[in-house]
């Protein structure tokens, strides 16, 4: 009796504990997107905030709609609805900075049981992961410290903001989905995919591919598959359709950039990664130092949970993407199919977290394991501390690259 009124005791402790360190992170986090968001609009740093707000305005001098639409019709819709409206700049701050503070709950709900017994420093794991980031090498650092890697977190990119939460919400419905053929979720998976190719398609190039790839490694029943089948025929009409608005219908080029040569989609094996290579090893080392640590120790752990085979076979993809496809003209240096990379890097180093989490740091083993634990807190130290000190440079300097 006093045993289980000890363990129901415990997990009441660990719940308060959960919940306090969730609202006070997120605080901290809502005020500092909020300041962040402020400091883009006031041109104190470099962003693409005023970029997509002259392309909106151009687009609606022109009477055509501007594609993908959904970021600029929501803070468009909210600003109708706000007393101050100098250039959407105070609808941009809320949905920005809430998407930010969205992605951070998401982020933290998912990494950290509401019921577990965890270390004033674990909970501070997901903030962490908000700020993970390449590891700055210091004399060994070229020019960029964001051009050329590879990360999972970018500040600047406020349709990459927008979009976030949404793509977490839809890898996290397609695992629950995967595990569970419920209706529910299937149908959620339909509306999160369309928000998102309304938002910023990007992260549909890595999920069309993958999910039937991942069912089928899972082997799962004939139903399954042809229900994702057929998600995944509706999305690529959609994007098709995106294509078509982006390329032909929507076209602007003429306009935002007279004589140049017309945009289009084409083949170009690593040319825009080159294009801002600095160092082909360092580069890629400073990115995946964390990843390529928890492949070589944890792979044979980490391979049997199905969220793990998803997450890193949409990096994969999404890799993939990026070192295939470009644009061509005036918009080949945007890097417009690098998008869905921090994306799904995100997503992947969210997953390992949580397995992680759940099963070494709460359950450590023996002394070999404890070393091996100690080696990745490192490695995910090195990694939030670049991304400080990225920021701090961002916010100081003005730049992001």
């Amino acid at each position: 009796m006093i045993s289980k009124f000890q363990k129901n005791f415990s997990v009441v402790k660990a719940s308060r504990l959960w919940w306090l360190m969730l609202i006070t992170t997120s605080i901290l986090v809502l005020a500092f997107g909020a300041s962040l968001i402020y400091f883009m609009v006031k041109r104190w740093v470099f962003s693409d905030y005023w970029g997509h707000l002259d392309l909106y305005t151009l687009f609606n001098q022109y009477g055509k709609i501007i594609y993908p639409p959904l970021y600029y019709w929501t803070y468009d819709l909210l600003d109708k609805v706000l007393w101050y409206k100098f250039d959407y700049l105070l609808s941009t701050i809320l949905i920005l900075s809430f998407s930010i503070f969205f992605k951070y709950l998401l982020t933290f709900r998912y990494i950290l049981n509401p019921k577990g017994n965890y270390s004033f420093f674990t909970y501070l794991i997901p903030l962490g992961l908000l700020l993970f980031f390449p590891i700055y090498l210091f004399d060994f650092e070229g020019e960029y410290q964001y051009l050329g890697k590879f990360t999972s977190s970018i500040w600047h990119n406020c349709t990459s903001t927008f979009v976030w939460p949404l793509c977490i919400l839809l890898f996290y419905f397609t695992i629950r989905w995967i595990r569970n053929d419920g209706n529910k979720h299937y149908f959620l998976l339909w509306i999160l995919g369309v928000l998102i190719c309304l938002a910023k398609p990007s992260f549909l190039f890595a999920y069309i591919p993958s999910l039937p790839i991942i069912l089928l490694v899972q082997r799962a029943e004939k139903k399954k598959l042809l229900n994702a089948l057929a998600l995944v025929f509706g999305l690529l009409l959609l994007i098709f359709g995106a294509k078509l608005m982006v390329y032909n219908f929507g076209n602007m080029d003429a306009v935002i950039v007279p004589g140049a040569e017309k945009n289009k989609v084409i083949i170009d094996f690593f040319g825009v990664w080159n294009h801002y290579l600095e160092n082909p090893f360092l580069d890629v080392l400073s990115s995946f130092a964390f990843l390529f640590y928890v492949l070589l120790v944890y792979w044979k752990f980490l391979v049997t949970s199905v969220e793990f085979r998803f997450s890193l076979l949409l990096t994969l993809v999404g890799l993939a993407v990026f070192f295939v496809l470009a644009e061509s003209g005036y918009r080949y240096a945007d890097m417009n199919f690098y998008w869905q990379v921090p994306l799904t890097l995100y997503i992947l180093y969210m997953v390992i977290l949580k397995i992680i989490i759940d099963e070494m740091v709460l359950h450590p083993g023996n002394s070999t394991e404890k070393i091996k634990l100690k080696i990745l807190g490192i490695l995910f130290l090195a990694h939030v501390a670049s991304g400080i000190h990225y920021i701090v440079n961002y916010l100081m300097s003005g730049y992001y690259f």
